[in-house]
């Protein structure tokens, strides 16, 4: 006969089990208000537990902390391929997911033609089926650009990327019935320039 307790153990090990496949599959720890109602159950769970002095709270932290949520680094092209096919866009800046930031700050390095020609390829069989993400990941770059740099690209940058970038957003500065063009115009304000 199963006693209470016994059953208590079991049910944590099985939510345990759950955190880390959610974690794994999702990249993420589980919301208690989004996502289907078995992620959302997971999530008060792990509230009721993360902060009790218990062996399950203890391994909650654990599994939170860093064991299933710590994001290696990321530098391969395999690893980026992957991304692509699997969620239909190439990685993007912002997004909250730490695997995923690492992959697209490891994209920018790429200097390696064979490496380069790869990750093009890669993003254009993402594009033959999502419309417009070249332009939401152009959007998603100009953002984190003005964030982190505190000003709008230069058409004249020594970096080509750069130059690029503002060449592209320059274009929907122009054209304010292009998509994303008053998202463009926003991210250049808040970098302090239009």
């Amino acid at each position: 006969m199963t006693t209470t307790t016994e059953h208590r153990r079991m049910s944590a090990t099985e939510r345990l089990e759950q955190l880390r496949d959610v974690v794994a599959s999702h990249e993420r720890p589980p919301s208690r208000r989004i996502g289907e109602p078995e992620e959302k159950s997971l999530g008060e769970w792990i509230a009721q537990h993360k902060d009790a002095s218990t062996r399950t709270g203890e391994a909650v932290r654990e599994l939170l902390a860093g064991g299933a949520l710590a994001a290696p680094p990321v530098n391969d092209l395999e690893y980026y391929q992957k991304f692509c096919a699997k969620h239909m866009r190439a990685p993007m800046p912002g997004t909250g997911v730490a695997r995923e930031q690492s992959l697209w700050e490891w994209v920018r390095l790429q200097t390696d033609p064979e490496v380069t020609e790869a990750i093009t390829e890669a993003r254009a069989r993402c594009r033959v089926s999502t419309p417009g993400a070249n332009q939401r990941e152009k959007l998603a770059e100009l953002e984190q650009f003005a964030r982190a740099d505190r000003r709008a690209p230069q058409i004249d940058a020594a970096d080509p990327r750069e130059a690029q970038l503002a060449t592209w957003a320059g274009e929907h500065c122009k054209d304010s019935s292009r998509t994303y063009a008053s998202q463009v115009l926003k991210a250049l304000a808040n970098a302090g320039q239009r």
